[in-house]
């Protein structure tokens, strides 16, 4: 026999950043209040928001292939990669039929790749997101080191028309993650 851990991984994530506040009780007269239960410091925001502190995620993946303790902090992923992944893990690819917009980022968690690629052998070199909800509404490009946030919640969004921030330097390092 073997192990469970021999041919099973694990994933651990999660949808987006961290809740900043939560309604979670009432004052004695009735108010509703807030408490603070998460700190994305150094990361701007969290949860229902664009900034970092709100689309950096937790993912954590050990399994077969998967150097214990190695870390990558540098390849942005997305939860749409998944599905592309957990074929590769079943041992099926995508030949393009299903035409998905994910990543099988086997090769990125078994460290034989730093970059994501899609089915048809392109690195992903973009990220696109959009948060429709007006108060935090924002259209957002990520793309190699930098970052652009179109404000789309007008009046009801108090943030800048446009924002674009250098996440990352030449060589790597994070340089703006607190944007």
């Amino acid at each position: 026999g073997h192990m469970l851990i021999d041919n099973t991984y694990v994933f651990v994530s999660s949808d987006n950043g961290g809740a900043q506040q939560l309604r979670n009780w009432k004052s004695a007269d009735g108010k509703t209040e807030f408490e603070k239960v998460t700190d994305n410091h150094p990361l701007r925001e969290g949860k229902g928001y664009a900034y970092e502190g709100g689309c950096r995620i937790p993912f954590l993946v050990m399994g077969p292939g998967i150097e214990p303790g190695g870390v990558n902090t540098k390849t942005p992923i997305n939860l749409i990669d998944l599905f592309p992944t957990f074929l590769a893990i079943a041992g099926e690819s995508d030949p393009g039929e299903l035409d998905l917009d994910g990543c099988n980022l086997l090769p990125v968690i078994t460290g034989q790749a730093q970059t994501a690629h899609f089915s048809d052998g392109k690195p992903r070199d973009t990220l696109y997101f959009h948060y429709p909800v007006l108060n935090q509404a924002f259209s957002t490009i990520r793309r190699g080191p930098w970052k652009l946030m179109k404000n789309t919640g007008g009046s009801l969004n108090p943030a800048p028309d446009i924002q674009l921030f250098r996440l990352f330097s030449e060589d790597g390092s994070e340089q703006d993650s607190s944007e």
